[in-house]
């Protein structure tokens, strides 16, 4: 492999990585939900109802997590769409910090 087949790798990774990123702005959709700002988030959950919040996914986790608001629906058909959110959620965050990974490995291949 040469130097150049080397470069061009790096540009189309780099190209890859940048389309895929536009997925996950704020002002983007992830399994046809809209992506907001984690405080939009809560803003919709405390302003209408977690049914309401469910619609939508934070752009990132909250410190403290999802646990305490998961743990404590009694609704059970309510509880069980909050548990397949809650993992279409992990999956979309999973994604986004594999993205941040490569395009760190592919900076720090300049």
């Amino acid at each position: 492999m040469t130097f150049k087949d080397l470069r061009k790798i790096i540009t189309e990774k780099k190209k890859e990585i940048e389309r895929e990123s536009k997925l996950y702005n704020p002002s983007y959709y992830w399994k046809d939900r809209k992506i907001v700002l984690l405080d939009q988030w809560f803003q919709i959950k405390e302003n209408y109802t977690l049914k309401a919040a469910l619609q939508y996914f934070p752009n990132d986790f909250p410190s403290f997590g999802f646990s305490y608001i998961l743990d404590n629906i009694e609704d059970q058909t309510l509880k069980q769409e909050a548990g397949q959110w809650y993992s279409d959620f992990i999956k979309l965050m999973n994604i986004v910090r594999m993205q941040n990974m490569e395009k760190r490995n592919v900076l720090a291949a300049f």
